[in-house]
């Protein structure tokens, strides 16, 4: 008797522990998490599902997308796609959609390969969020 209770107990315990977890956006990658993927960005996926997107380049002009910013990102694992979007003002929204071919077997997924986007739109959605060239993603 005194084992049924010890595991209704610990079902009771990881119910409550669940249910007071926070929901996180659920990826190709564990979160958070900051990838190089480019030789000038570098773009950090938050477990709350926001994307930041940092950048070397810098732009005589504003609002400058090359120049990096803040977004929100989502994936779709039937799919395996994820996809970037930037909200610059409420008529100019950029979105692109990312596959990669090829996930490093370790647990931390520090290396994703052959990346490229199947879609894209909004002005600049074919170079921002994130630039064209993004073909390997190295976590740092």
């Amino acid at each position: 008797m005194n084992a049924i209770a010890f595991l209704a107990a610990l079902v009771l315990a990881l119910v409550a522990t669940a249910a007071a977890t926070p929901a996180t956006a659920k990826g190709p990658f564990p979160v958070p998490v900051t990838y190089k993927v480019s030789s000038t960005h570098t773009a950090t996926f938050g477990a709350d599902g926001k994307l930041v997107v940092k950048s070397d380049i810098c732009c005589s002009r504003v609002p400058c997308v090359e120049a990096g910013g803040s977004g929100d990102w989502s994936y779709d694992a039937k799919a395996d796609a994820l996809t970037v979007s930037f909200w610059m003002s409420p008529q100019w929204t950029l979105s692109q959609t990312w596959t990669c071919a090829i996930k490093s077997k370790d647990v931390k997924i520090s290396r994703l390969e052959g990346c490229k986007t199947v879609s894209f739109s909004g002005a600049k959605g074919n170079t921002a969020p994130l630039p064209p060239d993004a073909k390997t993603w190295v976590r740092i």
